[in-house]
């Protein structure tokens, strides 16, 4: 079988150094906890209001949302 795509070697020019990874790794928890904690935030707006059945698929979304994103 013939590949189609052949990824080019990492070049130098294009590499992140350490701190850099380390910098834009930190961004991205912040960014992961932030949407987590708004989407906490939305589920929570709305659990007052919610029937029996509701309120446990809420408290299901929310397991997924605290297990995947923090």
């Amino acid at each position: 079988m013939e590949q189609i795509h052949m990824p080019c070697p990492d070049l130098v020019a294009y590499s992140l150094t350490a701190e850099q990874k380390k910098h834009g790794l930190e961004k991205l928890r912040e960014v992961r906890k932030t949407l987590g904690e708004k989407m906490l935030a939305d589920l929570r707006s709305e659990y007052p209001n919610a029937s029996r059945l509701n309120k446990a698929k809420l408290k299901a979304k929310s397991d997924r949302i605290k297990r995947d994103w923090f």
